[in-house]
């Protein structure tokens, strides 16, 4: 019985807490139901004001936008993939800045790094343990088949591709001399930094 009258003291005394979160306070209300053990029967019935339901149900359906908001933003259409066709054959230094730069521009794409065959020098290896970075080496002889890959390094966006750039920054420049609408100057920023 204290309980259901300081319940029903904070509620005619509109607490601060209670005043600022409607759904907090209709669910004290709810709390503060009494039944009667006897008869089996509800002792008091909360007395929920009209205005006060509404701003439950307007806080309701706010949580409910932010979370429908939430599951839409995650459902993006899947990123366009950027391939970055290498070889060992290449220079070591070479394969370590198309790596590096690769990994910087996975923010902005899902890049793939391909190889004709197994890597025999280990150098994705050494550059992995060196810069502690989880590097996934696709080994498709069939992909430089369909894209029709004899040299190398090669960069392919969607339908775009430069052969031999020197380095990342160069295939974005020449990507987005093909490509008008393409705002690479947040991708050139990335590849700037150490």
């Amino acid at each position: 019985m204290l309980r259901l009258s300081l319940t029903l003291l904070l509620v005619l005394l509109g607490s601060p807490a209670m005043a600022t979160d409607p759904v907090q306070m209709v669910i004290e209300q709810s709390r503060s139901i009494q039944v009667n053990p006897a008869t089996g029967r509800v002792a008091r019935q909360p007395k929920i004001s009209a205005t006060m339901r509404q701003k439950a149900a307007d806080a309701v359906s706010r949580s409910q936008k932010i979370l429908r908001h939430s599951i839409q933003s995650r459902q993006k259409a899947p990123r366009q993939e950027l391939l970055i066709f290498l070889s060992e054959s290449m220079p070591d230094h070479e394969i370590w800045r198309f790596l590096t730069g690769g990994i910087k521009l996975m923010r902005f794409w899902e890049v793939k790094f391909c190889m004709y065959g197994p890597p025999v020098k280990g150098v994705t290896d050494h550059y992995a343990e060196t810069h502690q970075k989880n590097i996934t080496l696709t080994i498709d002889p069939f992909l430089f088949e369909t894209h029709q890959i004899t040299a190398v390094p090669v960069v392919i966006l969607g339908e775009l591709r430069v052969d031999a750039p020197l380095n990342l920054s160069e295939a974005l420049d020449l990507l987005a001399t093909f490509e008008k609408k393409m705002d690479i100057s947040k991708m050139r920023y990335e590849l700037q930094l150490p």
